[in-house]
């Protein structure tokens, strides 16, 4: 069953995602109205000089009265832009996805068009590892004489020296090649 474009994967999550998508910006809106006022009260504290006759008859100059709106607006406000990025994350992201999944795609078939002669210098080189015969069959180099024998044998049809990993590591019971002298595993000489 197919979802349709911008659905949730939970339906009763749908609710939830309104209510970010309406708070959010309610939120960010009163938020910065609430730091303009407390931003306004502070600053009109600055345009009355010290001394002149203030309400009441005071020479003291005014306080600002409602520069706290401005702290708590702020907070409103990062309240507000957490909503309203909850609310259209699923949006967001498949834009995002959208835009990036092309240059991505365009990147690694670039990257694999440029690598393409070192993938195939590799394979030349593991494929001289193994060969196969007229009849498809594996054949593997002896590591003494450097004949080809058919992957099951055990033994050099030319020479006779074993083939395949046959010597084992005293210590480690590691099967190692049979002309090592040293153990692949541990590193302890073997007899």
């Amino acid at each position: 069953m197919r979802r349709r474009e911008g659905a949730l994967r939970d339906p009763a999550h749908e609710g939830f995602r309104k209510v970010c998508r309406v708070m959010g910006p309610l939120m960010i809106l009163g938020g910065f109205v609430m730091v303009v006022v407390g931003i306004y009260s502070f600053s009109k504290r600055f345009d009355e000089p010290l001394g002149f006759p203030m309400p009441f008859g005071t020479a003291e100059p005014r306080k600002p009265d409602l520069f706290w709106l401005a702290f708590v607006g702020a907070m409103v406000l990062a309240g507000g832009i957490w909503l309203t990025s909850i609310g259209y994350m699923g949006a967001a992201a498949r834009y995002v996805a959208a835009e990036t999944a092309p240059v991505a795609a365009d990147t690694i078939n670039y990257v694999a068009r440029g690598a393409r002669e070192g993938v195939k210098e590799i394979v030349g080189a593991v494929a001289e590892g193994v060969r196969r015969d007229a009849a498809g069959k594996v054949l593997v180099r002896c590591h003494k004489c450097d004949a080809e024998n058919d992957a099951d044998a055990k033994f050099c049809k030319a020479c006779g020296a074993a083939l395949g990993k046959s010597v084992t590591c005293p210590a480690c019971n590691e099967k190692n090649d049979p002309d090592a002298n040293f153990c692949d595993n541990c590193g302890g000489k073997l007899a």
